[in-house]
């Protein structure tokens, strides 16, 4: 294509898309970066995808959402048919003059042409120059390395204190999957946490508030997704009733600037069933197909579909009454849960300063960080040998456990396990790195969440993952013999919190256990069961 348009190959880049919807975030990666290219050209697998890909526009001629920040003068589809590849459609930027010449091949494509923001380079023209200093970023890409600390630092500043080990999980468990769920106890900071971190990633843009993100309180009363992505007016063709969550889509869809991080905070997310009024978000997730809005003629400013943005972060904070309702496995099973808890150097230290939240204070501070944040995100996520031989081990013994009690996990699951173990090494200095403190962040987050039930639902099964949990020198036959053998016939095992060796290691504060984090929650989720009933989520 680039001899027939007479473009240097340099010129033109071109990608591979399973999923259409991630062409816009592909395009803006590897040598693309932060430069002009005359042609991009997506490769995907189905015709059926060209028409929704050209009607969206996409970017050409104007700066792509993604991490990379680039710019083109036209965007080409190129789809197998009968057996060839074909250039299915284009958009292109007005006065590229591109698909003029490719229609001569390819008469049957679809074409779109679009305003271009910046002018459109001649064909045959050089490309190798940045784009417009208008279109970079305000400040220089940060190594995600330093970011944690970064972070953990601005937010003392602002007088929130958190464990920078629960901030390498927050910002950790965002990027192996842009939905988490924080749990804990009320009044906590769940909330502020994440809004925070949306001021403190993105521009700033205005002392009291922040584009970026919104904070959207669940009512008991939603039953269907017109409280999160409105509804077209009845009674007037042309309107559009915009809801606070859908207008921060429509946000972090906007092609006028560069891909910034938008964070939404589902403040109280189970006041309602959540799979009532977010089943197209959760389903929108896993396919990335688009979530259907209306049909007919355009209302406002809003698209008939919309896919989920790439830059779209969410976080559903969650309290636990009377009140409230407990997650599904099909909620849980797309989340990791931040569990939330205020020790007594945290409460004391509080009482020294009773110091006031200045959240202003953090405005625009990490911008640097934000496009190596987008870019991990969407990024290669392979471990290393060890490191996934020890997920990998762990994880058979944990998947063993919670099979016994038909309580297994599936793929999904550990896609994601392993994604937040890339991410984990990626933000912590290199040499605090201990792959079993990142294992124990995944049993915590991941595996613990799904335990809810009865003392004879869950005596055992706790019993269980605390053994695993607990002792270090855990043989696979000691593994066999002590617990899954017995569990296979109905029989008792042994209560690891009464052991000798037990007694000691609860004494010690669980420091000496393989996952310290996880055992201590089976510790107080096992001394809750006492009153008959657990959840992971508590009051």
């Amino acid at each position: 294509i680039s001899t027939h348009l007479s473009l240097r190959p340099d010129d033109v880049y071109m990608v591979s898309c399973a999923r259409p919807n991630n062409l816009n975030i592909r395009l803006t990666q590897g040598r693309a970066q932060h430069r002009h290219q005359v042609l991009g050209i997506g490769v995907i697998p189905n015709v059926s995808d060209v028409q929704k890909i050209v009607e969206s526009g996409l970017n050409a001629g104007a700066s792509f959402i993604g991490p990379g920040n680039a710019q083109y003068d036209a965007v080409a589809v190129v789809v197998p048919v009968a057996g060839k590849w074909e250039v299915g459609g284009i958009v292109e930027g007005s006065a590229s003059g591109i698909s003029a010449t490719l229609r001569q091949d390819f008469p049957h494509m679809l074409v779109r042409t679009v305003p271009a923001k910046n002018p459109a380079a001649a064909p045959g023209a050089s490309s190798s120059s940045a784009v417009s200093s208008t279109l970079l970023p305000s400040a220089p890409a940060a190594d995600l390395g330093t970011m944690v600390a970064a972070f953990h630092e601005a937010l003392k500043e602002s007088q929130l204190i958190f464990p920078e080990e629960l901030v390498v999980r927050f910002c950790a468990s965002l990027l192996a999957r842009r939905f988490i769920v924080l749990t804990g106890l009320s009044g906590s900071g769940k909330t502020k946490l994440a809004e925070a971190f949306a001021r403190w990633i993105t521009p700033a843009a205005s002392a009291t508030s922040s584009p970026h993100a919104r904070i959207v309180p669940v009512g008991a009363d939603w039953t269907n997704s017109e409280q999160v992505l409105g509804y077209p007016d009845a009674l007037d063709p042309k309107r559009y009733e915009i809801r606070p969550t859908l207008d921060l889509l429509l946000s972090a869809t906007e092609v006028s600037r560069q891909p910034q991080v938008h964070v939404l905070i589902l403040d109280e997310m189970n006041l309602s069933h959540v799979e009532r009024y977010f089943s197209e978000f959760l389903s929108a997730m896993e396919t990335g197909a688009p979530i259907d809005l209306y049909s007919g003629a355009p209302r406002d400013r809003v698209p008939t579909s919309l896919v989920l943005p790439e830059n779209l972060y969410i976080a559903g904070t969650v309290n636990v009454d009377e009140t409230t309702y407990l997650f599904s496995p099909k909620v849980l099973d797309r989340a990791n849960v931040i569990e939330f808890r205020a020790d007594e150097d945290q409460i004391f230290g509080y009482l020294e300063t009773f110091g006031s939240v200045d959240l202003t204070a953090l405005n625009g501070k990490g911008v640097s960080y934000m496009s190596p944040f987008l870019e991990a995100t969407h990024g290669d996520t392979t471990l290393g040998s060890d490191d996934k031989e020890a997920v990998a081990d762990a994880f058979r013994r944990v998947f063993r456990v919670m099979g016994l009690f038909g309580r297994e996990f599936g793929f999904r699951t550990l896609r994601d396990v392993g994604r937040y173990v890339y991410y984990q090494k990626l933000l912590i200095d290199p040499a605090k790195w201990d792959v079993r403190d990142a294992i124990d962040a995944q049993i915590y987050q991941r595996v613990l969440p799904r335990l809810h039930g009865s003392r004879n639902q869950l005596q055992a099964l706790i019993w269980a993952l605390a053994t695993v949990c607990m002792r270090s020198g855990l043989s696979d036959a000691s593994f066999e013999s002590e617990l899954v053998e017995p569990l296979r016939r109905g029989a008792s095992i042994a209560n690891p919190f009464e052991t000798t060796e037990g007694l000691n290691l609860v004494a010690g504060g669980f420091a000496s256990t393989v996952y310290p984090r996880s055992a201590e929650k089976l510790f107080r989720m096992n001394r809750k069961l006492r009153d008959g009933f657990v959840s992971f989520m508590e009051a």
